[in-house]
């Protein structure tokens, strides 16, 4: 049975592509630009993955599909755009069927950030400011949000806090490069640190419960 993916604010499609080709997988791109779906829905037909393969003019928020509609969701770098990310998780939760796994990667403070440390605050503030990320979450405050929407998080691990030290000494001050991603479902994951020990873009897997989210805003 082929299984329906979705792909949270997907851009042009380049990941899209690239995990239908790898998996076979009906995959579903979420996205409010219609620039970028026009983009992306080119690059599905190049590749030849249009007959399973589409794009949905929707914002993420407030998506306009039944619950349960998605086998499994993914999202890379999108949850930290959003004005509401409680509200971004929920919608994620009901979309997907009970059981149903998601894995996202985004944008994090580390628990080391501090926001007395003006040096801190200076970076923080660039780095919301040039890529559109309001009010970023630390760690642990992202994995009490998803988890606030129902969600079990099967792994969640601040990679900097493990790995950057030992590799910023080796290489210097750079961003880490991704993991494997590989194992048993939902049960492992890959993660990529931010190199000046205070930002990390955080992996997480996560489980969807038995009971669907009812926080869809009604049209």
């Amino acid at each position: 049975m082929l299984l329906h993916h979705a792909d949270i604010r997907c851009g042009v499609g380049g990941p899209l592509v690239t995990i239908a080709r790898a998996t076979g997988a009906s995959i579903t791109g979420i996205n409010f630009n219609a620039h970028q779906i026009r983009r992306g829905e080119e690059r599905v037909r190049r590749a030849g993955l249009d007959g399973s393969c589409a794009f949905l003019y929707a914002d993420y928020m407030d998506v306009p599909l039944d619950d349960g509609t998605f086998d499994a969701l993914y999202s890379f770098e999108a949850v930290c755009h959003a004005p509401n990310r409680a509200l971004a998780f929920r919608e994620q939760y009901r979309l997907l069927k009970p059981g149903a796994d998601a894995a996202i990667v985004d944008w994090c403070l580390t628990d080391a950030f501090d926001s007395a440390n003006r040096e801190h605050m200076d970076i923080r503030a660039r780095i919301e400011r040039h890529n559109a990320t309001p009010e970023l979450l630390t760690a642990g405050e992202y994995v009490e949000a998803v988890q606030s929407a129902g969600f079990e998080v099967i792994e969640a691990v601040d990679q900097q806090a493990e790995y950057g030290r030992l590799r910023l000494r080796r290489e210097g001050a750079r961003p880490l490069t991704i993991r494997s991603a590989t194992g048993d479902r939902g049960r492992s994951g890959s993660h990529v640190g931010c190199g000046n020990g205070y930002f990390v873009l955080l992996y997480c897997v996560l489980h969807a419960g038995t009971r669907p989210q009812t926080s869809h805003i009604p049209r």
